[in-house]
């Protein structure tokens, strides 16, 4: 877990620091891997008054930190049409001159990948039906900014990055078959089917040795009002 962390702090780095994150006040991280993204955002060197994760989408109603310096909603939503609200209600738990980041998986990006650099690329090749199920529930780079102006923030900035799914660290001659429990939408296949993939798999032969797996992420970050 520790190399998942630095590989995920590694995969932010950047993206915090072109979106002017503040690296003083607390943090508050929604959505999956939240727990995971606020650690990696502490070796960082943000939240140092404290960083709050939850795994749940946000919605109207919702209370958070307030006066948080960087709010960062990573598919905090159940469908792209509550986006809005969740960017909104967020916004409020942000200081003056606050962060909020908005992050979603990368989807079209993903469907038209090769096996090759985004293994599970292959999931929704194999299944286009769960790639049709997955693309609807993201919500698109034009979603996002469309948000953050709808949310009257300043100095947007729209930024691409690859993030950590997980390493295959024995040195194998395949893609690690874990992270399939990651893959967005493979709940969708029954257990046949997840076997035909895992065997599939077993046929991509990674570019590096030992294999990060990654997946494609975009992000929209700007700042509240004073």
């Amino acid at each position: 877990m520790e190399q998942h962390i630095t590989l995920e702090a590694d995969a932010w780095r950047t993206v915090l620091a072109e979106a002017a994150a503040p690296v003083d006040g607390s943090v508050v991280v929604r959505g999956p891997a939240a727990a995971q993204v606020g650690a990696a955002w502490h070796l960082l060197g943000y939240g140092p008054d404290g960083i709050a994760t939850h795994e749940a989408p946000v919605t109207a109603g919702d209370e958070g930190v307030s006066g948080a310096a960087l709010v960062a909603l990573l598919h905090a939503w159940s469908t792209p049409a509550d986006l809005e609200v969740a960017a909104r209600t967020a916004a409020r738990w942000l200081r003056p001159r606050g962060v909020l980041l908005l992050a979603e998986l990368h989807i079209d990006r993903l469907l038209g990948a090769s096996v090759h650099s985004y293994p599970s690329a292959l999931l929704y090749r194999m299944f286009p039906t769960t790639g049709s199920y997955v693309e609807a529930r993201c919500a698109s780079a034009t979603d996002l900014v469309a948000a953050a102006i709808r949310t009257s923030l300043d100095d947007k900035v729209v930024l691409e990055f690859d993030r950590p799914l997980a390493v295959d660290d024995n040195r194998s001659q395949r893609p690690a078959t874990a992270p399939l429990v990651s893959w967005r939408g493979i709940e969708q296949l029954d257990p046949e089917e997840q076997a035909s993939l895992r065997a599939a798999l077993a046929q991509v032969t990674p570019p590096t040795d030992p294999f990060v797996e990654t997946e494609p992420w975009y992000a929209v970050a700007g700042r509240t009002r004073p």
